[in-house]
């Protein structure tokens, strides 16, 4: 199974190449490509936006984690 990492490298990257199809078919007037893109660029769009609110919550969690250690060291 994919790390998270992974998996907002390739969303990342696949929504780069997502935008440039998508500029490249308004460009063409492609109505139907470019509506067929966007679609898929709002699903990527909304998966970064759930792995960057769980990187936060991880990444907020482990400095809490970290802060606790400290204090239960210093009162050690």
């Amino acid at each position: 199974m994919p790390h998270n990492a992974e998996i907002a490298k390739t969303a990342i990257e696949d929504f780069r190449e997502i935008q440039e199809y998508m500029m490249i078919a308004k460009k063409e007037n492609a109505t139907e490509t470019y509506a067929k893109l966007k679609k898929k660029y709002t699903s990527l769009k909304a998966l970064l936006n759930v792995l960057e609110r769980v990187l936060k919550l991880l990444s907020d969690r482990c400095i809490l984690h970290l802060v606790g250690d400290l204090c239960q060291m210093k009162g050690a």
